[in-house]
């Protein structure tokens, strides 16, 4: 006979902010009244960001954001987690090839954000820290591209999906 134990599980749905970036192209001249600025989902990716420091700072924080309000919208309890793990759904209005794991610096704003944190950027609390240790593997968390999302007007340009499985009684799943 085997005894099963309740998982919690989480799931958190974070709408990609929507940013606007001028729209250029090369060897044109600047239009009369500047270049016009088309939207676009406001991710940070490995890809050689070409932004300032300033823009991706934002971005960070905007991220971070996004993630308290989901957590606390989810209610995501504090500090009775030791050891979870993280799956991550990327889901995009426009197609394309993705490399998953370009996503890997908005996964960790996003998760830097359920930690503890620090003084100047204090976290939600749900685990102590990002170290190994308390993730279920050094891979974690685990990127993959989901399905596509449908072209809605004054809808989300991607949608990080975040699924938690707390892992705080040794089952590793």
């Amino acid at each position: 006979m085997t005894t099963t134990t309740g998982t919690r599980v989480w799931k958190l749905s974070l709408p990609a902010p929507t940013i606007h970036v001028p729209h250029r192209k090369t060897g044109q001249p600047k239009p009369p009244g500047g270049w016009p600025n088309k939207p676009a989902a406001g991710w940070l990716t490995m890809n050689g960001d070409k932004g300032s420091w300033r823009a991706k700072h934002r971005l960070t924080t905007e991220w971070r954001n996004l993630a308290t309000t989901a957590a606390m919208t989810a209610r995501l309890p504090r500090g009775d987690v030791q050891r979870a793990r993280f799956d991550v759904a990327l889901r995009f209005a426009r197609g394309g090839r993705r490399d998953p794991i370009n996503w890997h610096p908005t996964c960790k704003a996003v998760i830097d954000a359920l930690t503890s944190g620090t003084k100047k950027h204090p976290g939600w609390g749900f685990l102590p820290d990002d170290a190994p240790r308390f993730l279920h593997c050094e891979d974690c968390p685990h990127i993959r591209i989901g399905t596509r999302l449908p072209v809605v007007p004054l809808g989300p340009l991607g949608v990080l999906e975040l699924t938690i499985t707390d892992l705080s009684d040794g089952n590793d799943a």
